[in-house]
């Protein structure tokens, strides 16, 4: 509980998802809010680091999406960390991550998570940022 307001409770982290698939972001909303995350969404990585630029300090983390049309998960990457170099970002893709580990690791994200990803997957890497923020 907050110590300056009784009763209230503690803020939940709030988590970014960037996917232009919208039943990956609908699922790994759900996955986030059951892990007692907020989340925000996105389907377009531009708005997405738009989204960024105007809640940096009230985004714990972004889970971005490695191929998105227009601009692309390492791109948006990039462009976030531009705007906080310390940002929690965890990069998901659908293809094994063999193929991108070494560009993705690269641009240093936290994270690589590989889709389709289970809840115990997807908590596994958040516990740690939810304890920090």
């Amino acid at each position: 509980m907050s110590a300056g307001h009784p009763g209230a409770a503690e803020p939940r982290p709030l988590l970014l998802i960037v996917d232009d698939e919208p039943s990956v972001l609908q699922v790994a909303g759900t996955m986030v809010r059951a892990i007692g995350w907020n989340a925000l969404v996105s389907a377009d990585a531009e708005k997405a680091v738009a989204m960024y630029r105007e809640r940096a300090d009230e985004i714990d983390c972004v889970l971005l999406d490695l191929h998105m049309p227009r601009l692309n998960g390492l791109a948006a990457l990039r462009a976030i960390r531009d705007q906080r170099p310390d940002a929690h970002v965890i990069v998901m893709t659908g293809d094994p991550l063999d193929w991108h580990e070494s560009l993705a690791r690269a641009e240093r994200p936290d994270a690589l998570l590989e889709k389709p990803f289970s809840l115990a997957d997807l908590r596994a890497l958040l516990e740690p940022l939810a304890r920090a923020a």
